[in-house]
């Protein structure tokens, strides 16, 4: 079985009030708004891939595709 690669990432986290639009700064920020109502506070996850995570990226599929039996 071939070793999982492990590719350089950042993952950013925002919290806000879906039917204000309020962004706050955490999530014990959005928390402790007691004007939102049970549901109304979401978290968007952004995951961004590094240079160095995107280069090892297209070896893994240079590799890939190499190793491929051509028809």
């Amino acid at each position: 079985m071939d070793k999982p690669v492990k590719i350089e990432t950042k993952t950013i986290e925002t919290f806000r009030n879906k039917k204000t639009g309020q962004v706050y700064a955490d999530q014990k920020e959005a928390n402790f708004d007691l004007t939102a109502q049970p549901g109304d506070i979401v978290k968007d996850v952004t995951i961004q891939v590094t240079n160095k995570g995107l280069d090892l990226l297209q070896k893994v599929m240079r590799d890939a595709n190499a190793n491929k039996p051509k028809s």
